[in-house]
């Protein structure tokens, strides 16, 4: 008998982001799918995080602590490992669900079991909840689905829209916690699931990505090293799913090098942007 209302384990991660935390919960408690547990993992914030949550006054919040050491992998896959739900679904703590988000996507996998992985288009929104009409992907323009090429050159995914099965985890185990993945460690995940199972992209805005100053992509370089790492480790490894486009994977790394140079510029950093333009021709 097919179950239409199958229980739905959400993971939120936090640290000391209580406002944003605060209106992140109000959106995922408002979904019209009301069957789901909300693991909330936090990394010892510096306000009264279990009296926090508990004001909420709802069931389904389940709140934890647990030390990261500053790598995001580490309490997503704290989370993952306390789920009971037969999906999961993430959602960054400066991020918003809007009302139909679990809905949507619970019934696209109750109609075709073949899909692992969901994700969907979201609004951009500044630290104060304000949007000027712009959206992540927004040359994505109908539903379809993602294949591993696809991916790899373009991450269409993101953490807070994605949903998987839970065979997924099962079958491909948790996200890589190494340092060198810190931040695009949910990549390196929706890769590995696209070797295995089919992704589809829901083109319907069904959140909110919220984009400010505090964001750790948005602050440093760590996110287009690491992303660059990754693509060049996976071209290097040479699977057979590489294999099938391995000059355009090459190029590929060499655009991902020209937009650290442009980015060093930028940010008056020389000596970096000189070290990466080196790098175009021995690298």
């Amino acid at each position: 008998m097919k179950n239409n209302t199958p229980l739905v384990s959400v993971i939120v991660t936090t640290f000391n982001r209580k406002e944003m935390l605060k209106e992140t919960i109000l959106s995922i408690l408002n979904q019209t799918y009301s069957n789901f547990e909300l693991i909330v993992v936090d990394n010892f914030s510096d306000y009264d995080f279990f009296n926090f949550i508990k004001s909420f006054e709802d069931s389904r919040l389940k709140p934890f602590q647990n030390k990261n050491n500053g790598i995001i992998a580490i309490n997503r896959n704290f989370g993952l490992k306390l789920c009971k739900g037969d999906f999961i679904a993430f959602c960054d703590d400066d991020d918003l669900w809007y009302p139909n988000n679990l809905q949507s996507k619970i019934d696209l996998f109750i109609d075709d079991h073949s899909i692992g992985m969901i994700t969907s288009k979201e609004s951009i929104i500044n630290e104060l909840g304000e949007n000027n009409g712009k959206t992540t992907h927004k040359w994505i323009i109908k539903d379809h689905f993602i294949t591993f090429k696809d991916l790899f050159f373009k991450n269409t995914a993101s953490t807070s829209a994605a949903i998987i099965r839970k065979k997924c985890l099962n079958e491909i185990g948790y996200f890589n916690e190494s340092i060198n993945l810190n931040t695009v460690e949910d990549f390196d995940y929706w890769l590995r699931i696209a070797k295995k199972f089919k992704i589809f992209y829901l083109n319907k805005i069904l959140g909110a990505c919220r984009v400010h100053s505090k964001n750790v992509s948005y602050i440093d370089d760590t996110q287009r090293l690491n992303h660059y790492l990754l693509i060049k480790n996976l071209l290097l490894e040479k699977n057979k799913k590489i294999s099938l486009f391995y000059s355009d994977a090459k190029y590929h790394i060499v655009k991902l090098k020209i937009k650290l140079i442009l980015f060093y510029l930028k940010q008056g950093r020389l000596s970096d942007s000189l070290k990466w333009f080196t790098k175009l021709f021995i690298d």
